[in-house]
């Protein structure tokens, strides 16, 4: 990879999409395509032995709240959301671009109070679930990138979740 300039983004829509060389570097770290990391990644959970009650963080990011939950098996450990509701108020209903910025925000944080107030460290999560969908696309990436980007940091499965399914 360190030859390539610009690397196609595979499964975007627009093939013009691309990611940039540096980026594609820090993912794929000191060795290897992007794609081999990838699949290492996703061989380490392979022969994964299942746990009779995982921990795991759900983040939920579809419209105007942000949300983090943890879970101990089917037991609730804590549940934080923060709401823009009052600043789509003033626009006089959700505007989508708002939003993304205020889960961008809020999304740390969140996430942070989450773990805390379920009294684990983030160690101790077995997975890190979050929508991908049914939802505003800039609201939902937010949730996405940060739900990936720490369980990818954690060395733990992700879990993507229909917000309508979930209902």
């Amino acid at each position: 990879y360190e030859k390539i300039k610009r690397a196609p983004v595979k499964g975007a829509r627009n093939r013009k999409t691309v990611l940039p060389a540096a980026s594609l570097r820090a993912l794929c770290g000191s060795g290897g395509t992007f794609e081999e990391k990838t699949m290492e990644y996703a061989a380490r959970f392979a022969g994964m032995q299942f746990k009779q009650a995982p921990i795991i963080l759900g983040i939920e990011s579809s419209c105007d709240e942000t949300a983090a939950a943890v879970i101990r098996g089917r037991q609730l450990l804590s549940d934080v959301i923060v709401s823009s509701a009052a600043e789509q108020a003033k626009y006089g209903g959700v505007v989508p671009e708002i939003a993304s910025r205020a889960h961008t925000d809020a999304i740390g944080s969140a996430v942070e109070r989450a773990v805390a107030e379920a009294g684990i460290r983030k160690e101790e999560i077995d997975a890190v679930a979050a929508t991908y969908g049914a939802g505003l696309m800039g609201a939902l990436l937010v949730g996405l990138s940060f739900a990936k980007a720490y369980a990818y940091a954690l060395g733990v499965p992700f879990i993507a979740a229909d917000h309508i399914r979930g209902h």
